[in-house]
């Protein structure tokens, strides 16, 4: 089975680590189960890489992801 290497951009790591940081301060349980909902949607990229949507037309291989956690009208 093919795995592919999950590698971020400098801005979707800031993201991540800002709003992972902003959840903690807020909810530490929010903060967790969103922490375990982006690990389990980059294994399935690791996977399915084509599964996603790409991020720019000229290079295949850069995909973005979108991770569910929670529904939307959730505080």
């Amino acid at each position: 089975m093919n795995r592919y290497k999950v590698r971020f951009t400098p801005e979707a790591e800031d993201d991540l680590l800002r709003l992972y940081d902003f959840l903690l301060e807020k909810d530490v349980t929010a903060a967790d189960h969103a922490l375990e909902a982006i690990k389990g949607a980059i294994e399935l990229l690791r996977f399915s890489l084509f599964s996603c949507r790409k991020a720019r037309a000229d290079n295949s291989f850069l995909r973005e992801l979108l991770v569910p956690f929670r529904s939307g009208g959730d505080t």
